[in-house]
């Protein structure tokens, strides 16, 4: 699946599946401001970004190993199994181990990242959905490595409609507010942890075996890329961080809430990349001369797709804001279109960083450009939030984001 027609499809699919999947989420947002305070609100909001950030060390980079070697693998078995194996596999050992060590010295940590936080059950429950998230992570990535295209919606759309069920029974029926939430997030990602052992088994395409050598090759890649992924993951965590710390919980709730609308960005940028990378590296494969210019012609006419939607966005962000979330969080809509920019601002960043992931020898790069960006980020967040809130810090972002 090699011709320019079959990303653009491909894309069209994943967005598709994921925006559907992100309006029946809108709808939930009357729900959940009604049952969640904005404190609450923003204890979850803070849980779910620590989760992020232990779920991208936890990964080692190895879910961009899986797309990248794929594509110099998919015409031999034997080393694709070999492949998925040892990441899943070493995945879930050093998860296990550094989950171990949070808890035994939580003591010395826990109250630095989550000021007035509990560690039992918030914390806990944080650091067990980072495992379970990680690896259902690399298994989306599996499978879009793979270009399963429907495999990988049909599991996107069964993840939500399950932790759609389960978060009403948690959140409306027992009323466990953000708690609820954690708990239906670890019990269905548990869910999808177990079916992704059925199907690679059932496929033939795993076993419980570590490969060391094809392992160090994998890392030889993807490592350069961990201080790249967290860098990000980081400066968005120490936002909430600064949001919670010198305003309150509450103004991270309202912070939360208007982030949704950025998220929506990233999950168009984030579709159309699930498509996007695995075509450019079958074509960078087997480069011509003018194949090149094929994927500079895509990219141009998808860069158009993501304007507009970001106008779109942008423009009606108020409105949706004032028609579906409680009085307490109408104030969100102020920093939507600000937030939607700093979307917008890196969109060219994921055309070139596919360049960058190709050249084996060049991801390093990333390395310096992400961390130093995102230190100037943080930076810039903690000078600013004090002063100017909010606002303070989405300028933060934007200013790394044009740096970048």
């Amino acid at each position: 699946m090699s011709s320019r027609s079959s990303v653009v499809k491909n894309s069209f699919a994943y967005t598709i599946g994921n925006l559907l999947l992100k309006a029946f989420s809108f709808f939930l947002i009357p729900l959940y401001t009604s049952y969640l305070s904005t404190e609450q609100y923003g204890v979850l909001n803070l849980a779910s970004s620590f989760s992020s950030v232990l779920s991208m060390m936890l990964m080692m980079g190895l879910q961009y190993s899986v797309v990248r070697f794929f594509a110099d693998y998919s015409n031999d078995q034997e080393k694709v199994v070999k492949m998925f194996s040892s990441v899943i596999c070493f995945i879930s050992a050093f998860s296990l181990v550094i989950s171990c060590l949070l808890i035994l010295l939580r003591n010395y940590w826990s109250t630095y990242v989550f000021d007035e936080i509990s560690f039992y059950p918030i914390v806990l429950l944080s650091i067990l959905i980072s495992v379970v998230q990680g690896l259902y992570m690399v298994y989306q990535d599996i499978l879009k490595g793979m270009q399963d295209v429907k495999r990988s919606i049909l599991l996107t759309y069964l993840f939500f409609f399950l932790l759609l069920g389960s978060n009403i029974c948690t959140v409306v029926i027992f009323r466990l507010g953000a708690l609820g939430v954690l708990y239906s997030t670890f019990i269905v990602n548990s869910i999808m942890i177990i079916l992704m052992f059925v199907d690679l088994v059932r496929r033939h395409l795993f076993a419980f075996t570590i490969d060391l050598g094809m392992l160090k090759n994998l890392f030889k890649y993807s490592f350069p890329l961990v201080p790249h992924t967290m860098a990000y993951t980081v400066s968005n965590y120490a936002t909430r961080i600064a949001i919670s710390n010198k305003m309150s919980l509450s103004m991270l709730g309202v912070y939360s809430l208007s982030s949704q609308f950025g998220n929506l960005g990233d999950i168009i940028l984030n579709s159309i990349q699930s498509a996007f990378q695995p075509w450019v590296f079958n074509r960078l494969n087997d480069c011509d001369g003018d194949k090149t210019d094929d994927i500079a012609n895509t990219s141009y006419m998808l860069m158009w797709v993501y304007g507009l939607f970001f106008i779109i966005v942008g423009v009606f962000s108020q409105e949706a804001i004032i028609l579906m979330a409680d009085k307490s969080y109408i104030e969100s809509w102020v920093y939507v279109p600000l937030i939607v920019l700093s979307v917008a601002i890196k969109s060219p960043l994921y055309f070139y960083n596919n360049f960058i992931y190709y050249d084996k020898r060049k991801t390093k790069y990333q390395f310096y450009i992400t961390v130093i960006t995102s230190i100037i980020c943080i930076v810039f967040t903690f000078l600013f939030v004090p002063s100017y809130g909010i606002f303070g810090a989405v300028v933060a972002s934007i200013i790394s984001m044009i740096i970048r």
